[in-house]
């Protein structure tokens, strides 16, 4: 005899938490690309001190693998956001197949 399996079309693999963690980090990877752009912007390249060490880090190339983490996050957020719909859909279609089985019966 064979079993079938049921999978509840509620659990939908995380996938919005997925999106809040993506979005958050988005979030922070683009806070500190403004930062660092506008300490680039605000002081001059031979300053000394905290602020020249802040300054030498935002002319390396770190500003912009800031600037690609965000989008690459924001990216996998938005796409996780549209799995995450997608099943919320999935299950709601799978409620109306089950209240049409149980008018059948």
């Amino acid at each position: 005899m064979v079993r079938t399996k049921y999978f509840s079309v509620y659990s939908d693999f995380k996938s919005s938490l997925f999106a809040k963690i993506f979005f958050i980090l988005a979030i922070i990877f683009l806070v500190v690309f403004v930062i660092l752009s506008i300490f680039n912007i605000a002081f001059p390249a031979d300053s000394d001190g905290l602020i020249g060490e802040i300054v030498t880090v935002a002319n390396s190339s770190f500003t912009e693998t800031c600037l690609a983490l965000f989008i690459l996050l924001f990216g996998l957020a938005l796409i996780s956001l549209f799995f995450h719909h997608q099943f919320k859909k999935l299950a709601s279609i799978a409620d109306e197949i089950e209240e049409l089985e149980k008018c059948e019966k």
